[in-house]
């Protein structure tokens, strides 16, 4: 099914609220005080079901009090109807609201020309042929491009006062991609060739993005359900049963039920509008919040800043602002990165230092009005949701900024690398600069890059890491003894958490071994009955031949044959001719009698075997085979280290 997310705009009393309700048969100024006063003064919302396709519809305040409202409800439309009424022509609001829909760059536009039918002379009016005005390209082209609504409807042209108006009027229009209609209230068929357009929109499926944000617009209870929120979801997807969380609130809720247009449903995807039933108290909701998945609040962010051509007065570092964004209303102060350049280009970087934390995200389009009195400066997107760090200079930020801009995060590792002048960034830094889905889903990129990500460390450069890696696996291998992680640090002065990936990749590659905390190199020649028997030596630790031959696993091999070939391949150590210990058991009890010793200067048997956890029977024929090779030598009943 086709869904189209459509605004009505215009100024007051130019018939949005009588357009929609001819379309769709819903009266969308629902509150008792709009109809009293017989404007809209918050945004108001009907849909249309018609072949396969839903059109929802949101009436956008016209009235310049209420332009907070418009701003809260145009997150995610597709395109825009901006209404023009034949008697007042082109307005204020008129102006405004297509200067912020080309500021928010949504390009489709139709014009709907209300009221012409109450217009003297409308007969008269020249026709569209002989009207041409000058593009934003410069070239000519007509100011309405006719849709065939009618082929005997004549088209005109008002007449206008104000000569900048006109032209600020016409450089907007030709901006867009527009087509032009009348509406009438008196006729069915102006409402009809609406829709029949309408309906034939070709509009692109909205791509969807990782992280649900649903901006809240409006709050109320029913008797019998309970609360219940409703907005137009900006990113991602809700189903039904969702656990999610409310911003700023920080309180979990769990989605009861989705309701599109009257219809229940167990999904929503971007763009559909919905109530959604949540397990939580109305009080504890506003409008304005935002039920997301996962937030990270921020009180500043970087923006690429677009100047209105509305704008007349010269803007200034720290200017107070209103920042509109989602459905949300936030207050700050705006910082030009190079304030000079503001004043000969509309797109700047600038950086907003705001009063509240908030929750935004990357790529989110902002508008910006001045504080007081209120009055429209521009637009942005967001490039950066948090601050850098503040020894960094400008010209620094600028260079990064450019790469934000354009998502460019290789070059934002390889410049921090520089910066930090260190050959890899950790997951704590890496999370302050690009968002986690970058590196977790370009992995062959990086690697392109000469970059390596591994998690729970960070990106590393390649020829770093592998440097790392190499010089590792060298002092393991040519070790006479056990390694531990504190000789290898002390040796190479590598990061701790660095020696920890490479030790584990190592392992993983089956290139090392370790036991008790240390490591030592893995041989692979050994055959499946010979790593048998030398697992169960270490498994033993210490253990007569005799008793191996008694083992069922050892009854019907030979034996005798594998233990000479572990010999041989020096995985295991003769003690005696019916004791032997494997290399790794070996190393670590010649480490723990050297310890013993250093600490203690001289040790007994007895002591001895409390240390490597064994009886006498074992421990008598080991020290006497470290007498044997000189480690160690009698003392009396002592034995202490042997020394040349």
């Amino acid at each position: 099914m086709k869904y189209l997310t459509i605004a009505v705009l215009g100024h007051i009393n130019h018939g949005k609220t009588s357009l929609i309700n001819s379309l769709t048969g819903i009266n969308t100024d629902t509150r008792k005080d709009e109809q009293e006063r017989g404007m809209t003064i918050d945004a108001g919302f009907a849909y249309l079901k018609k072949n396969n396709s839903i059109i929802s519809f949101t009436d956008v305040p016209g009235h310049e009090k209420f332009s907070k409202n418009m701003l809260s409800v145009i997150n995610s439309i597709d395109c825009f109807i901006i209404c023009i009424s034949a008697i007042e022509a082109i307005m204020p609001q008129t102006e405004e609201h297509l200067e912020i829909m080309r500021l928010l760059e949504v390009k489709k536009c139709i014009i709907i020309i209300t009221k012409f039918d109450l217009v003297d002379n409308f007969n008269q009016i020249t026709k569209l042929e002989q009207n041409h005005i000058v593009n934003t390209q410069g070239t000519k082209a007509p100011l309405f491009r006719k849709f065939d609504f009618d082929k005997n409807a004549k088209e005109f042209m008002f007449e206008y006062n104000n000569e900048k108006t006109i032209l600020e009027y016409f450089k907007k229009i030709a901006y867009f991609d527009y087509d032009l209609f009348y509406f009438s209230t008196k006729e069915k068929k102006y409402s009809e060739n609406i829709i029949n357009y309408l309906l034939s929109l070709d509009i692109k499926e909205k791509k969807v993005k990782n992280d649900v944000i649903f901006p809240i617009d409006r709050v109320f209870t029913k008797q019998g359900i309970g609360t219940i929120i409703t907005g137009n979801l900006y990113s991602g997807e809700i189903n039904k049963d969702d656990i999610l969380k409310i911003f700023p609130l920080n309180k979990e809720v769990r989605i009861k039920k989705i309701e599109t247009h009257n219809e229940i449903v167990n999904k929503i995807k971007i763009g559909y509008r919905a109530g959604i039933n949540l397990n939580i108290n109305h009080n504890e909701i506003n409008k304005g919040d935002i039920l997301v998945l996962n937030y990270k609040e921020t009180n500043c962010i970087y923006i690429t800043f677009n100047k209105s051509i509305l704008l007349e007065k010269k803007i200034k570092n720290n200017d107070r602002i209103r920042l509109y964004y989602y459905s949300c209303e936030s207050f700050g102060k705006i910082i030009f990165l190079d304030l000079k350049s503001s004043e000969n280009t509309n797109i700047i970087f600038a950086k907003i230092v705001l009063e509240k934390k908030i929750f935004i995200t990357k790529e989110t389009k902002i508008i910006i009005k001045n504080f007081s009195p209120i009055y429209l400066i521009g637009s942005g997107i967001v490039i950066k949701e948090e601050d850098f760090d503040k020894k960094l200079k400008t010209e620094i930020k600028v260079k990064l900024l450019i790469f934000y801009e354009k998502n460019d995060y290789i070059n934002i590792i390889n410049e921090y690398l520089l910066l930090n002048k260190e050959s890899f960034l950790k997951e704590d830094n890496l999370k302050k600069i690009i968002p986690n889905y970058f590196y977790q889903e370009n992995l062959k990129k990086l690697e392109e890059f000469n970059l390596i990500f591994r998690k729970n460390f960070g990106i590393i450069k390649k020829t770093y890491y592998f440097d790392c890696l190499e010089k590792i696996f060298l002092i393991i291998k040519e070790a006479k003894e056990l390694v531990s992680k504190n000789y290898i640090s002390k040796i190479t002065l590598f990061n701790s958490e660095m020696i920890d990936i490479i030790l584990k990749e190592l392992f993983n590659y089956k290139k090392i071994s370790f036991y008790d905390n240390n490591y030592f190199i893995k041989e692979e020649d050994l055959t499946k009955d010979e790593k048998k028997l030398y697992d169960f030596l270490i498994e033993k630790k210490f253990i007569f031949l005799n008793e191996i031959l008694k083992e069922d696993d050892f009854k019907k091999v030979n034996t005798i044959n594998l233990i000479k070939s572990l010999l041989f391949k020096n995985k295991i150590v003769k003690i005696t001719d019916d004791f032997f210990i494997s290399d790794i058991i070996w190393n670590e009890c010649l480490e723990k009698t050297k310890d013993s010793i250093k600490s203690l200067g001289k040790i007994t048997p007895t002591e001895l075997k409390e240390i490597l956890n064994t009886t006498r029977k074992y421990i008598m024929p080991i020290l006497e085979y470290m007498d044997k090779i000189k480690f160690t030598k009698r003392d009396g009943n002592y034995r202490v280290l042997f020394k040349v």
